[in-house]
């Protein structure tokens, strides 16, 4: 069973139709490659949950490959008169490139974007010579899309694969990525195994856009150029667009997340697009939710520095859509009857003993494989990351004046993989060994916002808006 070229069609504009209407609610302002990479966000969390509903309904699940263009154009027109009246929708932003940037600065910029996309596009290309079958696109993602689509929905057969098909791992971790390519199913007709990597590699190129509108928004096109080449070059994303799982949603999650917030600052009509990412983040994999608490916890403590009580309103509303996409997954977790194999393992003593017992002797192996993989070997992130720690760390007041929340946020990020890791149950070498490349490449695009930021306050004292 393959796509025909009209499904795969679909399956690339059904988020995007979805995308363009929430974006022009959620995203004020916004220059193209931020609308562009915002819509495909927001469209794949809104194709999602509407599938969710459809599921929780027990409809047919082939059917719904008919829903989403029909309810995304009624959206459109339903939203079109109200937006006006309201005045929300405002014009792309005729200053993206910041101010005076010149012409060869816009046309490198442009330049280094399509190379860019060619590039994930040929990593892409170059994953789809291999079937989904082998390790965790397999076992965790498209196996649990497979359960779901031979189930036919949420019926009460899919519990009891979830739990005794003993191909599938992690069967806890949120619905996002298996809905997806359950969408993709339902557009063949049956079972793919490459054509389910498509909404998964959709979500990579609107990653490369969001670099490079973000760090174009926080330090100008040059350095723009120069950081979406970095990120699409790295060995991280490579890696992502040959295989289906969910570390690039995690990654375009939470850079949407700290751009939204940093948005925020100069229209406080960015929170919508804070909450929809947040949303996104949350209910992308166990990481990403784990992320999305630190970034909420990063906005609480810049909300607290401005205006505490409207700030902490503010930032507990936001969270909400997050909040309650985690508790539905846990809703669902609870009565397929699987659970967390961290935090619930039967088999281990409970997760904060492990944090304390084993701190001794797994401390030093995080922070070696951390340094071989972080810092030896420069292909794995083009040293973005080292280079938002090293500027952290020797320009803390640039950092706090600038970029306070991102760089609260990855703080509290890389701080929580590390206890996980200290508390792991499983083997530390082996979890380190097939963990670590992927956390890396989820912190690396955000890192490269958070460092174009410091670098840009370090010459230029005025926060960019």
């Amino acid at each position: 069973m393959t796509l025909s070229w009209l499904g795969i069609v679909h399956v690339v504009l059904a988020p995007l139709a979805f995308g363009c209407v929430i974006a022009r609610w959620a995203a004020p302002r916004g220059d193209r490659l931020f609308v562009l990479a915002f819509a495909q966000l927001a469209g794949t969390l809104a194709l999602a949950l509407l599938e969710f509903a459809w599921l929780a309904a027990r409809l047919d699940v082939a059917a719904f490959r008919f829903v989403p263009l029909p309810v995304a154009a009624i959206a459109w027109f339903a939203t079109r008169r109200a937006i006006a009246r309201s005045g929300d929708e405002a014009p792309l932003d005729p200053s993206s490139h910041g101010p005076g940037a010149s012409r060869a600065a816009r046309v490198t910029l442009a330049i280094a974007v399509t190379l860019a996309c060619v590039f994930v596009a040929h990593f892409a290309l170059a994953g789809s010579e291999t079937l989904v079958m082998i390790g965790d696109e397999a076992n965790i993602w498209a196996g649990k899309a497979k359960a779901i689509w031979v189930e036919n929905g949420f019926n009460a057969g899919l519990g009891e694969r979830l739990r005794s098909d003993f191909t599938l791992q992690h069967q806890d971790y949120p619905l996002l990525n298996p809905l997806l390519q359950v969408f993709t199913f339902a557009n063949a007709g049956g079972i793919v195994h490459v054509g389910n990597r498509i909404p998964i590699f959709a979500c990579v190129v609107a990653l490369v856009l969001l670099v490079a509108s973000s760090v174009r928004r926080a330090a100008g096109s040059w350095a723009a150029a120069i950081a979406v080449l970095l990120v699409a070059g790295c060995h991280g994303i490579v890696e992502e667009c040959e295989n289906a799982a969910a570390d690039g949603l995690v990654a375009l999650g939470l850079l949407a997340v700290l751009e939204c917030a940093a948005r925020a600052r100069s229209d406080v009509r960015w929170w919508r697009g804070v909450g929809i990412a947040l949303a996104f983040l949350a209910w992308s994999k166990n990481e990403g939710t784990m992320l999305a608490v630190c970034a909420v916890v990063a906005l609480g403590l810049d909300a607290a520095t401005r205006g505490p009580l409207r700030g902490a309103l503010r930032v507990a509303a936001t969270a909400i859509p997050a909040a309650a996409l985690v508790l539905l997954q846990w809703g669902f977790n609870f009565a397929a009857g699987v659970r967390n194999d961290l935090i619930g393992n039967p088999d281990a003593p409970p997760f904060l003993e492990r944090v304390v017992a084993q701190a001794w002797d797994h401390a030093p192996k995080v922070a070696r494989a951390a340094y071989e993989r972080g810092v030896l070997d420069p292909l794995q992130t083009n040293w973005i990351v080292l280079a938002f720690v090293v500027l952290a760390l020797f320009l803390p007041r640039i950092a706090w004046r600038h970029a306070r929340t991102a760089t609260i946020a990855l703080a509290l990020g890389m701080l929580g993989f590390v206890v996980v890791y200290l508390g792991t149950s499983r083997d530390i070498d082996w979890h380190l060994r097939w963990s670590i490349d992927r956390i890396l490449f989820q912190l690396t695009p955000a890192c490269a916002l958070a460092a174009a930021t410091i670098a840009r306050g370090a010459f230029d004292g005025k926060p960019r808006p």
